[in-house]
């Protein structure tokens, strides 16, 4: 349906923008044409869990990911407090980085399926079509339309929650360590 909708946009000589779940308070989909919901490119799709790796849809909401990866002995290696936005939306605008350590979701990217604007279906990786790759998986949603994702993932794994306040003086203090 992806390439169908992408294609008769591109014969009408119209705009087709991908939109998430609208958590970005930008007007980054705002087109006065075409919007296309991913939100039916939904669910894990494959697991290989001796690489560590899934391939999951675009439009997978991010709090359905949690559940299905944890039975296979996989978890996100980072997710945010908010987890209604669709994964594809979150790795093409960088959500969810936290430093150097422990990048933006879109650094566990390790392969995308995308429909181009001449609707053809492309799957591109760090050894297939690189430039692309490197491009796609943090668009914004403007090279093509991001169907699927493969990401890297962590063994499962639980957080513990601990919070805490100090003054800034102190906390500027221990940024370093």
């Amino acid at each position: 349906l992806v390439v169908a909708a992408v294609r008769r946009a591109v014969g009408e000589r119209r705009v087709l923008r991908p939109a998430g779940q609208g958590h970005s308070f930008s007007p980054l989909v705002r087109t006065d044409d075409v919007i296309v919901d991913l939100a039916a490119l939904s669910g894990v799709l494959d697991v290989d869990t001796a690489a560590g790796t899934a391939w999951v849809g675009s439009g997978s909401p991010i709090h359905a990911l949690g559940a299905p990866l944890w039975r296979r002995g996989l978890s996100l290696a980072n997710q945010g407090d908010i987890d209604t936005q669709s994964i594809g939306g979150a790795v093409a605008t960088g959500t969810h980085g936290t430093g150097v350590q422990l990048g933006s979701l879109s650094t566990a990217v390790e392969a995308v399926r995308l429909v181009l604007a001449d609707g053809s279906l492309v799957e591109c990786g760090p050894d297939r079509e690189p430039t692309l790759f490197e491009v796609a998986r943090l668009s914004l949603g403007a090279v093509g339309v991001v169907v699927a994702l493969q990401l890297r993932l962590l063994p499962a794994y639980h957080l513990r929650e601990r919070t805490w306040t100090m003054p800034t003086q102190a906390c500027l203090e221990q940024l370093p360590a």
